[in-house]
């Protein structure tokens, strides 16, 4: 999370909630709020606001940021399923060599439309975490610049949903933000590279004894059918 002290994006987050807690205006039924300028806070930083689906982040600021990176773009992402995106994170790959790392939540990686195989396929690292299915970041790191919000890169996140997105460009916030990426690319084993663990069960730590539904099946802990065979072999043990 972040804390941004600033009157105008407090502003703008007020006239968004207003809309929808006094008026009970959302999705596309909420005005546009006008966010045409890049909001100044100091000399080393500059963010921008977006409030969807009446802003259009992706089309505006996301998709060049990624079509024009130098150096880095790591992204922790809860679901990753933005055809568009998944183009431009391949061809900075392949085409620019930029280095291209993601880190992918366990049910995400379940999702019906996930597009991380294709990453894959295209010698993109994307570690699949093994915590639970607890990686509902939505952020990115590309190149001295900081993304972060609550909006999946998904269609859905992008399109329809009441989502909020602030874009950062502050060096020293992406270079702290690109530590802690690596921090947890670490702690995820080398072989959920190439495989993708079960949310709930015996690949996730802990997975089975957290009070969860990790794998929102319905079904928690003891209950959940991959979690059952741990509890059997521990009796029968």
């Amino acid at each position: 999370m972040a804390r941004i002290d600033n009157p105008q994006i407090a502003e703008l987050y007020s006239k968004e909630i207003s809309q929808m807690n006094l008026q009970e205006k959302f999705h596309q039924a909420k005005s546009v709020i006008p966010n045409n300028e890049k909001i100044t806070i100091d000399k080393n930083t500059v963010i921008s606001v977006y409030l969807l689906p009446k802003h259009k982040p992706v089309e505006k600021e996301i998709r060049p940021l990624l079509q024009n990176a130098k150096n880095r773009i790591y992204v922790p992402m809860f679901y990753l399923t933005h055809n568009d995106i998944i183009q431009d994170l391949i061809e900075a790959k392949q085409k620019r060599h930029i280095d291209v790392r993601v880190i992918l939540d366990a049910s995400g990686a379940k999702n019906l439309y996930t597009k991380h195989y294709l990453l894959r396929q295209a010698g993109i690292p994307v570690k699949v975490e093994n915590w639970g299915g607890k990686m509902h970041m939505k952020s990115a790191i590309i190149d001295d610049v900081f993304i972060l919000g609550s909006m999946n890169w998904t269609k859905s996140g992008t399109t329809n949903n009441d989502e909020n997105l602030v874009i950062i460009y502050n060096k020293q916030i992406a270079d702290y933000a690109a530590g802690y990426f690596k921090y947890l690319g670490k702690s995820i084993p080398n072989k959920w590279l190439h495989a993708d663990p079960n949310p709930e069960g015996k690949d996730s730590i802990n997975s089975c004894t957290d009070g969860l539904d990790n794998d929102h099946d319905g079904l928690i802990d003891s209950d959940c059918p991959y979690c059952l065979k741990i509890f059997h072999k521990k009796s029968s043990d």
